[in-house]
């Protein structure tokens, strides 16, 4: 035998030889006629992608025949091949490829042209370039599917596909031996909330496009309508409605169809139904039963599929009795599982549906679908369907994400196990499908970008950088070697630095490109932080680590600036339809790198980490915006929050606080506020104590005098809204007097510079001139041992004098300010005044992040 070849989908029985043959031409011959067309696509497509030369060459041979045709005939007997052509059934073909009298002979047989077609996809996927030309293996295949429908249903919310997605798709669906596809995007009006409404000509003519592309592709394309919101089902009207705009895709083609009565009230709403109809389930068979009686009176050959208002679970109701005893028996009904994405899919589970729907069911598996979570992304396969599924449905379709070229993946994955579920393996499978999508070199960074994006929004995946994080951080607390540990982290991030260029030249799918770019473009920003925050921890010079720690803190800027979910494990809580994140360990690691440093030079805490049930927010807008210093910035979540939802801070440590300050003013939305919510405080993170109920969009809270290491905003309120803070700081009870004649730059208070958070700031206007200072007034007299001034990289005193005075009258010249970092040593002077001021006539605002006073007992007081 052979080396094993990697196919998607497997085949059901191959045999590999060790024979391999080289191919430069090749002559075609396809009986019956029926199957010439095809043909002529085959050969288009071996001197597309092989430049293969089709012609009268003698050298190879292609066949493409049904089973009872002689050539396929005589082809079986002289390579000595059996075939049980009842098991292959309509779909199932034999591909062969031997040496019949001196000549490489290439047989593509089945029963049906469909099988035919299926034959010479899976003779692409075996055919090799190189320099010299084909190489193909000596190979029996005998191949058949177990899932009788296999596809997608584009029914998801949010930005439908175009229809240049949905031409490629469906070509890719073709490749994968998928054989149905389903129109049905949420927010397309005319397929929901305009429904009977019909679609222009233009836009027809596109339906009509994309039916001869599916029907070339040995794919069905169904047309759902999905009235479910505004129906009457007792309405003649509205019964005809539907059928008329049916009948318009009828004449382009469609024979396939399907009514949704998914996401709608699940109780009558219309009098005329009440009266009418003693439950939904009731109506809705009769108006069915009458679609489909029309529909078959005018297409004998036709199919109806339903989507039922309970479509998911297995349990006995009024509902689903109503569909078992009277829905037209013939009329397909979907069923999602046990749950909306579920986990697993067993046959016992699809049994029991059936019992309760009186028929098969047709799954709808709500994979890769992201609408509940649209800043994330699912790369990893399908999992947890079990082998022996499909005895007990029609079919199973994928519900794809919005990103359709994102999707090709896991599709890829369920197109193999619907095919042949018996031998579906899901890392063997997910990794052929990586190869569909990016050439063998770039199959590793392929890998890095599902590892960072958590695989799966449904079975996540923890990699292992996630735990090299952690541990360096915790080795570097306990003052242990690190060395060995930040070398592995190293080598991690460099490879995410060079991830988005990598791909980039090595994705085969141009779409597949532009969908992950965003995720790579974080990949690329939290690789340099990474590299950046190991620096950080290693460095020894102060001056050096406010410089390492500016870049960082940029750099997480940077990532946040877009909401897409790279460094997480994904958590679905799908009883509460939430989406969070059950570790962001990326970014834990940077707060806790810039945590450590402050710690290690004392100097002042971080600002409180962030952080949003909701975790989807508006690009620009992350939370990080809340915590800034700056009111001209603004967190929003793109998502409401609902009632229990919140929204926290984490101080990373327990520290005494005096105070909260709240702003929720949103300049395009003043109304925007979360009210009303309680302000929380805790020192575990599990037991919650309410300190304040917020009840207007902007509060200042003091004289709380108590301790904490986080604090959230619990909101209560019934309805939905959409969170919009420009502020949630964390006030403490040593804030200093400061002053200065600068006029700030709008949004930016003066008292950042000395709130003791280090990474607030004062932003001044303008550019300060010579004599214009920043003064602090300490209270009383103290003894001062040190200063540290925490600038800008960038924007920081070319040259300024630090003053102290003790009356505020005469002043002493301590040191000349020229560097973004300084340390000045008092000696324990006795001072309550100090002053920055400029000695330099400066053409650019300055930025001052802190100025930190330390007294002589080495304690900081800022």
């Amino acid at each position: 035998m052979g080396t094993p070849v990697e196919l998607i989908p497997m085949p059901k029985e191959i045999e590999v030889f060790d024979e391999e043959y080289l191919i430069k031409g090749l002559r075609v011959i396809a009986e019956p006629k029926e199957l010439e067309a095809l043909a002529a696509r085959v050969v288009e497509e071996l001197k597309y992608v092989y430049s293969l030369r089709a012609g009268e060459s003698e050298e190879a041979v292609l066949i493409m025949g049904f089973k009872d045709e002689e050539v396929v005939m005589n082809t079986l007997r002289n390579v000595g091949v059996e075939v049980k052509w009842k098991v292959l059934g309509d779909e199932g073909y034999v591909l062969v490829v031997d040496k019949v009298k001196d000549r490489v002979t290439i047989l593509c047989a089945a029963a049906t042209a469909k099988g035919v077609f299926y034959a010479t996809r899976t003779l692409r996927q075996l055919l090799k370039s190189d320099e010299e030309g084909v190489r193909i293996c000596k190979c029996i295949i005998k191949d058949w599917p177990s899932f009788k429908l296999r596809g997608i249903v584009e029914g998801f919310y949010f930005r439908p596909w175009s229809f240049e997605e949905r031409m490629r798709i469906i070509e890719i669906m073709g490749n994968l031996k998928m054989n149905l596809y389903i129109y049905a995007p949420k927010e397309d009006p005319y397929h929901r909330a305009k429904w009977r409404e019909g679609y222009d000509k233009e836009t027809m003519e596109k339906f009509r496009q994309l039916v001869t592309r599916a029907r070339d592709h040995g794919v069905e394309f169904v047309i759902a309508i999905s009235p479910g919101l505004t129906v009457k089902y007792s309405s003649e009207e509205d019964l005809h409605a539907l059928c008329k705009k049916l009948d318009e895709f009828a004449k382009v083609g469609v024979r396939w169809f399907a009514v949704f009565f998914d996401d709608i009230p699940p109780f009558l709403v219309h009098e005329e139904d009440k009266k009418r109809f003693k439950s939904l389930g009731e109506a809705q068979a009769y108006f069915l039963n009458e679609v489909y009686k029309y529909l078959k009176e005018k297409y004998p050959d036709c199919t109806l599929i339903m989507c039922p208002t309970e479509y998911f679970g297995a349990r006995e109701s009024t509902y689903l009795k109503d569909l078992r005893e009277s829905l037209e028996k013939e009329i397909l009904v979907f069923w999602t599982g046990p749950t909306v994405c579920s986990v697993e899919i067993n046959r016992e589970q699809a049994r029991l549906y059936a019992k309760l729907i009186g028929r098969k069911p047709l799954i709808w598996d709500n994979y890769p679908v992201n609408d509940y979570a649209r800043n994330w992304i699912n790369l990893g396969p399908v999992r947890n369907r079990e082998r022996t599924l499909h005895e007990e449905v029609e079919g199973l379709l994928s519900n794809p994400m919005n990103e359709a070229y994102a999707s090709i993946i896991a599709i890829a994955t369920i197109a193999d196990y619907t095919w042949n579920p018996e031998a579906y393996d899901p890392e063997k499978s997910w990794r052929r499908a990586l190869k569909l999508v990016v050439e063998e070199e770039g199959v590793k960074y392929l890998m890095m970008l599902a590892d960072l994006t958590g695989w799966s929004t449904i079975w996540p995946r923890r990699p292992k950088i996630a735990d090299y994080l952690k541990e360096v951080i915790s080795r570097a607390r306990r003052n242990e070697d690190i060395e060995g540990l930040v070398r592995s982290i190293r080598l991690l991030a460099q490879d995410m630095v060079i991830c988005k260029r990598k791909l980039e030249e090595l994705i085969v799918e141009e779409g597949f490109k532009h969908d992950i770019e965003p995720y790579l473009r974080k990949v690329k920003v939290y690789g340099k932080a990474i590299l950046t925050a190991l620096d950080l921890l290693e460095v020894k010079e102060a001056e050096k680590a406010w410089e390492l720690l500016c870049s960082l803190w940029k750099l997480m800027k940077e990532a946040e600036r877009t909401a897409h979910a790279v460094g997480h494990v994904p958590l679905f809580k799908e009883a509460e339809w939430v989406m969070t994140s059950q570790d962001d360990y990326v970014d834990y690691f940077l707060w806790s790198v810039i945590e450590f440093t402050c710690e290690r030079f004392n100097w002042p805490d971080v600002i409180a980490r962030p952080f949003c049930r909701i975790t989807h927010h508006e690009d620009e807008h992350s939370p990080l915006m809340m915590v800034d210093g700056n009111l001209t910035t603004c967190f929003r979540t793109e998502f409401p929050l609902r009632n229990g939802d919140y929204i926290e801070l984490d101080m990373l440590k327990i520290n005494k606080i005096d105070g909260v300050r709240i702003v929720q003013m949103d300049y395009m939305e003043p109304h925007r506020f979360l009210v009303p919510c309680d302000l929380q405080i805790s020192k575990d993170g599990r037991r919650w104590e309410t300190v304040y109920e917020v009840k207007s969009g902007q509060v200042e809270v003091r004289g709380l005098n108590t301790e904490c290491r986080y604090l959230r905003l619990l909101y209560k309120g019934v309805k939905p809204v959409k969170a919009s803070l420009r502020e949630f700081k964390v006030l403490s009870g040593t804030i200093l007097e400061v002053s200065t004649n600068m006029a700030p730059e709008y949004g930016y208070y003066i008292e950042n510079i000395v709130d003791g958070m280090l990474l607030t700031a004062f932003r001044s206007r303008e550019g300060p001139r010579r004599g214009d200072w920043i003064l602090i007034d300490l209270g009383t007299e103290s003894n001062i041992e040190l200063v540290r001034i925490f600038q800008d990289m960038d924007l920081h005193f070319i040259r300024a004098k630090l003053l102290t005075s003790v009356d505020g009258e005469n002043w002493k010249l301590v040191s000349i300010i020229d560097e973004p970092y300084a340390e000045v040593k008092l000696d324990a002077d006795e001072v309550r005044y100090i002053k920055l001021e400029s000695d330099y006539n400066h053409e650019w605002p300055v930025v001052i992040y802190e100025i930190q006073v330390l007294k002589s007992t080495g304690k900081g007081s800022s």
